[in-house]
């Protein structure tokens, strides 16, 4: 293949693309128009079918919460567990969630449109992003968690520190206020 070649791919990757976020768009502005609909027109209803069809928006609203609350649960603590070196795309995110056992069937976009949408929601004091080789990586830069058995280790260390004077070799334990 030649250089125009590339060209026309990349053309059309970047056609492909632009179409795509312009169609998610307009997904979005559609589920806020038709949330709105949805509320004002129970507003028309009798007391008692209005309950009802409440009870239903409310149990969508409580699932599509639901779903990207999990999401972002998962995303942060797949990258709490990296690293701190490790950079990851949007697909190694998918690919690692999906590989953990990441359950996508409740979700209505592809799960790479829902880990990249969730991603950047995420604040910017827990996950900075990079690009490398023109595609954005992302890794977290908040306050990590520790394993349960890093946890344990670092608690230990604690123990001993505070017991022999915050040297582990030291064996003189420390007087404690009676």
């Amino acid at each position: 293949m030649s250089g125009s070649d590339y060209k026309t791919i990349l053309d059309d990757a970047f056609t492909k693309l632009g179409l795509a976020v312009m169609e998610r768009n307009n997904i979005e502005i559609e589920i806020v128009k038709l949330k709105q609909f949805i509320h004002a027109t129970m507003n028309m209803l009798s007391l008692e079918d209005r309950v009802k069809f409440r009870k239903r928006a409310e149990e969508l609203l409580r699932q599509e919460e639901t779903n990207s609350s999990s999401l972002v649960a998962a995303i942060r603590q797949l990258l709490q567990g990296m690293p701190v070196n490790k950079w990851l795309t949007v697909s190694e995110v998918r690919d690692r969630l999906i590989g953990n056992g990441f359950d996508f069937r409740g979700y209505t976009s592809e799960p790479l449109a829902s880990v990249s949408t969730t991603l950047k929601r995420i604040k910017p004091e827990e996950v900075e992003t990079k690009l490398i080789e023109g595609v954005t990586a992302y890794r977290w830069k908040g306050v990590r968690r520790f394993s349960r058995l890093a946890e344990a280790f670092h608690n230990a260390g604690r123990l001993n520190k505070s017991r022999y004077g915050g040297r582990y070799g030291d064996h003189k334990p420390v007087k404690e206020d009676t």
